[in-house]
């Protein structure tokens, strides 16, 4: 769907137009749970990161990216995520890089490498080395987010705080 949403508006309004329908919905679902809250003020910065590094800025950079790129690319670009907070966490002191887990980033890696065929990608054409940037860019945000919130001390609810 977004594939072909981009190509009728621009990725930034693509992202709002998901966004909005996706707000709505929310509204509804935690009204009628009683989970509508008003954030206390330590949980604001942890909804700020999660609007503007994972809502915001992951969903146009994919968007943008998937002009340039096939979807089929693209997604598998976009959902690289646990792989950046793999690599990232333990660099950060946020986590403790194990045998295992180093395992299976490399894994992971591997995986990536194996789906995405970097032999099938026309390294030439700038629009496509453009579009993958843009998708990984996406994904190291989101996994930059993913470490803030762990490291969050939450108030509310995630749940609450969703709307």
């Amino acid at each position: 769907m977004t594939k072909q949403l981009v190509q009728l508006v621009p990725p930034l309004w693509s992202s709002a137009i998901r966004s909005w329908i996706a707000l709505a919905g929310l509204f509804v679902i935690l009204g009628l749970s009683n989970n509508l809250v008003i954030p206390e003020r330590r949980d604001v910065p942890v909804v700020l990161s999660v609007a503007l590094l994972h809502m915001t800025l992951f969903s146009i950079l994919v968007a943008a990216g998937l002009r340039f790129l096939p979807a089929s690319k693209g997604i598998v670009l976009g959902y690289t995520t646990p792989l950046w907070v793999a690599i990232a966490a333990p660099l950060l002191g946020k986590d403790t890089l194990t045998a295992p887990k180093l395992a299976g980033a490399l894994l992971g890696l591997i995986g990536l490498a194996v789906i995405l065929n970097p032999s099938s990608i026309d390294w030439g054409n700038a629009n496509v080395v453009l579009g993958a940037g843009m998708v990984i860019l996406a994904a190291i945000s989101w996994a930059a987010n993913i470490i803030y919130i762990r490291a969050h001390r939450w108030i509310a609810s995630p749940l609450q705080l969703l709307f």
